[in-house]
Formats: C-alpha cells, sequence, structure tokens
C-alpha cells in the first residue's frame, strides 16, 4: 500500500457533479461541496486535491481529525490527493512529498460510495485463512496510509530529516522476522501484513487495526472513544523479560516506530526462543506422564535414563525446528543504517 516517490499524475475532471463509471451514476460527485473541504484543509496546511469526489475529501477529512485527536499534535501528511495507481493498489504513501494517494483507477470504483467500500472491504476477508488487510473497516485504507505519515513525521523528529531517510529506507527493505508472524498467527493477536512484507507495512497494520477499533462502522463521522494509548506502547521503559505475547509484539512496535532496526531483530530472536520454551512446556506434561507410567512399574535405572533422554530429544527437536523456521533473520535482515 505504499511507495516511496509519487509521480504526480493529476487530471482535471471538470465540473460534472454526477460521473459514470462503468455504466454506474455516483451521485456523490459534487465538487463545490469537494472543494469546501479542501479549503478547510489547507487552513490546516494540508494541500488536498479530491477532482470533485466529495466522498473521499469527506473521508480525508474525518480521518485528518481522528490523527489529531490521537497525537494531539500534527504527524499529518502535507498532500492529499486522488489520481490513478496501479490495479492491484488501494492507497500509496510517499514521505517525498509526505503524500498520501486514493486510487482513482477505473477498476477501483470503491471510492465514490460507502456501500461499496464496505462491501470491497469485506471481500478482501477470508474465514479460513489471515487477509492481507487486518481490518474489514471502510476507514482501513485511509487510517493505513495516514499511519504511514504518522510514522515518518516521528522518525523525523526522533533522528532529523537526513538520518530518518536512513532509517526510513532501512525498514522498507527489511522483513519482519519470521517469528514475529508465528507469534502473531499462533495468538491470533491480529491479521497484520506480515508475510513477505516490511517493517514499516507492520507498523501500519498494527495502527490501522488499533485505530479501526476505535471507529464507527458506518462513515467514522462520528466516532466512538479511540481506546488507544500508544504512550504505553511507544514510550515505555521495557524489561528484557516479558510475559505474554502481547508485550513482545507491543516491545517490537515500539522498535520498529523509533526505526531501531537491530533491536527490532533481536526482539525476533527473543520470540524465537520465547516460542521454543512454549512449545518445550506442551511436551513436558507428556514426557512427565511416560515417566510416571514407568515409575508404577518395574523400570530399570538403565530405561529410566533412556526415557530422559527421549525428553531431552524432543525438546531440542523443537528449538531447532524454530530456528529453521526463523531462517529469515538472517543478514539480509540485519541491514546497518549507514548501507
Amino acid at each position: 500500500m505504499r511507495i516511496n516517490s509519487i509521480a504526480s499524475t493529476l487530471q482535471t475532471n471538470g465540473n460534472n457533479t454526477n460521473i459514470k463509471r462503468h455504466g454506474i451514476a455516483f451521485g456523490t460527485y459534487n465538487p463545490e461541496a469537494a472543494r469546501k473541504i479542501e479549503a478547510e484543509l489547507a487552513q490546516k496546511g494540508i494541500s488536498c486535491n479530491v477532482k470533485g469526489n466529495n466522498f473521499v475529501a469527506e473521508c480525508y477529512k474525518k480521518t485528518v481529525e481522528v490523527f489529531e485527536k490521537l497525537f494531539k499534535r500534527s504527524y499529518l501528511p502535507d498532500v492529499l490527493s486522488f489520481e490513478p495507481l496501479s490495479d492491484e493498489v488501494c492507497g500509496a504513501y510517499g514521505n517525498i512529498r509526505n503524500q498520501v494517494i486514493l486510487n482513482e483507477e477505473k477498476d477501483f470504483d470503491y471510492f465514490y460510495d460507502m456501500d461499496d467500500l464496505k462491501k470491497y472491504m469485506e471481500s478482501k476477508r477470508h474465514i479460513l485463512r489471515p487477509s492481507w488487510f487486518s481490518t474489514k473497516h471502510p476507514a482501513h485504507v485511509f487510517v493505513h496510509e495516514f499511519s504511514h505519515a504518522a510514522h515518518w513525521h516521528h522518525l523525523v523528529q526522533r533522528n532529523g530529516l537526513e538520518n530518518a531517510k536512513k532509517v526510513w529506507y532501512g525498514l522498507n527493505e527489511v522483513l519482519v522476522p519470521t517469528s514475529i508472524g508465528r507469534l502473531i498467527t499462533r495468538f491470533k493477536l491480529s491479521n497484520y501484513a506480515v508475510d513477505g512484507e516490511d517493517m514499516c507495512e507492520f507498523l501500519a497494520e498494527r495502527m490501522t487495526k488499533d485505530i479501526c477499533g476505535g471507529l464507527t462502522d458506518n462513515m467514522w463521522l462520528q466516532y466512538k472513544d479511540i481506546d488507544v494509548d500508544y504512550s504505553n506502547i511507544f514510550s515505555k521503559k521495557w524489561n528484557y523479560r516479558y510475559s505474554s505475547p502481547q508485550s513482545y509484539i507491543d516491545y517490537f512496535t515500539q522498535q520498529v516506530w523509533n526505526g531501531d532496526i537491530e533491536e527490532a531483530n533481536r526482539t525476533g530472536e527473543m520470540v524465537e526462543s520465547y516460542l521454543a520454551e512454549l512449545d518445550a512446556d506442551k511436551v513436558s506434561p507428556v514426557v512427565q506422564k511416560i515417566a510416571n507410567k514407568l515409575g508404577n512399574t518395574h523400570t530399570t535405572t538403565e530405561s529410566k535414563s533412556i526415557l530422559a533422554k527421549i525428553g531431552l530429544w524432543l525438546s531440542q527437536a523443537i528449538v531447532n525446528l524454530n530456528e529453521n523456521m526463523t531462517s529469515n533473520l538472517d543478514d539480509r535482515n540485519r541491514l546497518r543504517l549507514n548501507h
């Protein structure tokens, strides 16, 4: 959903108040209403051009309000637009212009009507496997791209512009450790886009799931109290021993938010050990039951020794399996920012 540089392809559709795409008339296409919202956003220092699509303009406006409420300061995009992208892309973010784009391409009629957008998001969910999107909320694409902008602003504040660029492109090149993906999937914390995706996408999906959980299911014009305390996740001082899967995920999120790639990868290594311990704990009761049974029979010292070796072998086998499954945590992922 994210690209790093965007060539402007702005076009003018004139003042048609009822545009047709695929033979469908979109009554929500109201240039006058769109221009009013664009003027409101301009007063906030945000350049907005939605080519008369007041539905997209309204969605942009409300997403701006949500992020102002969440961060208490402007971690917002500078440019908002509605223009053609590839058919496979719903939206995009470019840090060079700090720009969010929604796809105007012909196959994306979903950004003209709330009902169609909701149906589209429902269609991206899969019953049996994790979907590409971590929510089915109609605000998902908007919030996802705005989350990239918030991340970029934080990195600039924390590191300065030039160093932030290095960190940003580093995060875009590094995959989420497989162990983190396994932890997310195993404990069903969320269906983040972790399979083959980079750390920036992980963070945007994490934020999107959290934020959309506090928005109404319809138009997010009136939203619920957004119960997202990012001071706990982004600023908390952590110990190096965690007690729950969620704590590992939160710590990993904090490192990605701060752009600490080395520590994010180290968290993946810690999760690998944590998963091995959990698997070993599952084996232990089985081994103990066998030991108890043998203990109630005429078991020789030699057979008890063999039993102990079997238990150790099973535990080690599970550790080895986890190591193999985290094979993508390699030299490519240990990226240094002077790359």
